[in-house]
């Protein structure tokens, strides 16, 4: 199974890529660090992808000065929508609310945004932290999810 992973922090993409070889050794994990890399990784190798993984806030651009964009991560999965591509995703975040001033969404409400929005392939959120353990079998729960949607395709 091929999934993107869309995350710019170094420290949580480790600790994330190596609890899903531990879930499942042969998932091969591709990285895109910025909205614009996620993208274009969507847009040429979407039959290689079975699924994405999705940070919440990142940069426009790898390498970027400029602090992470809040909602970079609906924007991606809007920007999908538009291109009509598909793949089941899930967002991991450690954050618990997004945005500044007059239009901040706790985690509840973006999860409920992100459902109304892009269901069927939205699969929900994964509140990442790591001073607790829970987030690790919401992650598998998630890849299961997204394993079965493969098999289901390939029988159809």
């Amino acid at each position: 199974m091929n999934l993107l992973f869309v995350e710019d922090d170094d420290d949580k993409a480790e600790k994330i890529s190596a609890q899903i070889l531990i879930i499942d050794p042969l998932i091969r994990l591709t990285r895109a660090r910025s909205f614009t890399s996620a993208l274009h990784a969507l847009v040429k190798r979407t039959s290689e992808i079975d699924g994405v993984i999705l940070d919440m806030s990142m940069p426009n651009y790898d390498d970027s000065p400029d602090p992470p964009e809040n909602f970079a991560g609906r924007d991606l999965l809007r920007q999908c929508k538009l291109r009509k591509i598909t793949k089941p995703t899930f967002v991991v975040t450690m954050l618990d609310s997004f945005g500044g001033a007059g239009r901040q969404l706790n985690l509840e409400q973006l999860d409920s945004q992100l459902a109304n929005e892009f269901s069927p392939a939205y699969l929900g959120i994964v509140y990442y932290s790591s001073a607790q353990e829970s987030w690790k079998s919401q992650l598998a729960t998630k890849i299961d999810i997204i394993r079965e949607n493969k098999r289901e395709a390939a029988n159809s």
